[in-house]
């Protein structure tokens, strides 16, 4: 990687040991007006090679893949879903590939960013660039420990790994985090830490968003939201989950996606798509936040955990 591409992801990880998930010195929001069934939120990505993307995510990184689901995809194609703590990275296909969109973290607004905690990162570095992947260039540990890297899958979508010390927390193996890139970032406070009532960390600085640049993080029981809004100016690629390729919504797990609807309406959040049953496995609904990103809740029936 290029001199400025390492210290524009670098500068997007300042003082990220203070928000890397769980609850440990966040604040409880009381007016979270759902309950989720398991710890942390999953992430659906639409890919364009569902064996390449399999490779990557199952080979190269190493994440346990998952039964198969029973049910007819809403649109077609198919779904593979990975382990990575407690949260399900979603992998799916539609019968016409939707059209890729910029590379990039900062180059788009949208959800540009996941972040995976791992183990032994010389040999995970060593095996992902032996199969031709973009090997992570793990840094020395910072202060509280982690040390930093980060890959490409196949389809360009970035992903960062956080590696850490035998002093880490009992519980950090489960946390995940989502990274966003946004047009407006008091839209996005509100929303998030006001709306959805999660959990909030104090705001980082953030020198890649430009001299005023911050960072700020929202938690939901092992998973963080994460965003940043660059000073330049850049296109907005959300939407549906298959307008395009990429990292496309993150899904909270719920006890009652009913009892959500009639909560979150009341909050005037705009329902893309009401409450649905999803074959006999299922029952969902999806709502977009202030940039059009989709954000699905779900009801599992039998074990959530799976």
């Amino acid at each position: 990687m290029r001199a400025p591409g390492i210290l524009l992801m670098l500068s997007l990880l300042i003082l990220v040991a203070l928000a890397w998930g769980g609850s440990a010195g966040a604040q409880e929001t009381p007016t979270m007006p759902f309950e989720m069934s398991k710890p942390g939120m999953d992430v659906g990505v639409v890919v364009s090679d569902l064996d390449k993307a399999k490779k990557f995510y199952g080979d190269a990184l190493g994440l346990k893949m998952l039964p198969p689901l029973p049910v007819a995809l809403p649109g077609g194609g198919e779904m593979v879903r990975y382990q990575s703590g407690a949260t399900v990275i979603k992998l799916r296909t539609y019968p016409k590939a939707p059209p890729k969109v910029e590379d990039g973290v900062f180059q788009v607004n949208g959800i540009r960013l996941m972040t995976l905690m791992v183990k032994d990162p010389e040999a995970l570095a060593k095996r992902i660039g032996d199969m031709g992947y973009t090997a992570p260039q793990f840094a020395a540990p910072a202060p509280a420990g982690y040390r930093v890297g980060f890959t490409n899958d196949p389809d360009g979508n970035r992903i960062e790994l956080l590696a850490w010390g035998a002093d880490a927390p009992a519980d950090i193996y489960d946390r995940f985090q989502i990274g966003l890139t946004v047009t407006d970032i008091e839209k996005m406070r509100d929303f998030y830490g006001k709306v959805l009532g999660l959990k909030v960390r104090a705001p980082q600085p953030l020198a890649s968003a430009g001299p005023n640049g911050m960072e700020y993080f929202y938690i939901a029981g092992e998973t963080t939201v994460k965003f940043w809004a660059p000073q330049a100016e850049r296109p907005t690629r959300t939407g549906a989950i298959g307008d395009a390729l990429g990292i496309r919504y993150f899904t909270f797990l719920v006890t009652d996606v009913d009892a959500v609807y009639k909560a979150l309406t009341a909050r005037g959040v705009k329902v893309t798509t009401p409450p649905m049953d999803l074959g006999t496995v299922a029952r969902i609904m999806l709502v977009s936040d202030p940039d059009g990103n989709t954000i699905e809740f779900a009801t599992r029936r039998g074990d959530p955990q799976k």
